[in-house]
């Protein structure tokens, strides 16, 4: 039987909702998978190993072409803890120094995957248009009352996914902490094999 956190249960009322298919995998921690992984994205950072390990694995033979990814939502609807206690006018600085940081930070990493996996990766929250009609709304509308997103929560509600939109969830990335990470164990079993990996070559894109 397959253990489904909270996340999971909203995504299969929401995939009933929409007629859509939805698969939900078991995904196992295994040497193999961390070897590969840091092969692919040949970056040795734990946090970014920590998010690649399990898109990697759900990527991993679907049997389809392209892969859908929700990256830049909370750039550009201020979705990040570090929104909230922000002046609006540090809001919006903060949400363009967001985007500008996402290739390093994200899209090369999900790009290797994909690629590896044999997918197209497509970011619809990055489009053009949508990126520069969510940044002329008054940043105060995008935390409001403490809440992230407000606005596109908003939106939202006028869809079928009312029901979910000022659902908060956590996570299960490997937080950090003042006293490390959360999941210690998970960050030490990443870092060994890390450490294993006598040349990590940095990443080219052709030949750049």
């Amino acid at each position: 039987e397959k253990l489904i956190n909270a996340a999971g249960l909203y995504a299969d009322r929401i995939a009933k909702d929409f007629g859509f298919d939805l698969e939900i995998r078991d995904l196992k921690l295994t040497e193999d998978v961390i070897l590969e992984v840091l092969k692919i994205i040949k970056e040795p950072d734990v946090m970014k190993l920590s998010v690649a390990i399990p898109f990697y694995l759900a990527t991993k033979n679907t049997g389809k072409k392209v892969c859908f990814s929700g990256l830049g939502s909370e750039e550009i609807f201020a979705g990040y803890e570090r929104h909230i206690s922000s002046h609006p006018i540090e809001i919006h600085r903060k949400c363009v120094e967001g985007l500008f940081s996402m290739w390093k930070r994200d899209l090369y990493r999900d790009n290797c995957i994909t690629m590896f996996n044999g997918l197209e990766l497509r970011v619809p929250y990055l489009s053009l248009d949508v990126v520069e009609c969510a940044l002329k709304f008054d940043p105060k509308f995008r935390i409001h009352n403490g809440i992230k997103k407000y606005n596109f929560r908003k939106i939202a509600e006028k869809y079928k996914v009312s029901a979910f939109v000022w659902t908060e969830f956590d996570g299960d990335k490997i937080k950090p902490s003042k006293d490390g990470f959360t999941n210690g164990a998970l960050c030490s079993l990443l870092n060994s094999y890390i450490h294993k990996e006598k040349r990590i070559e940095k990443p080219t894109i052709d030949g750049i």
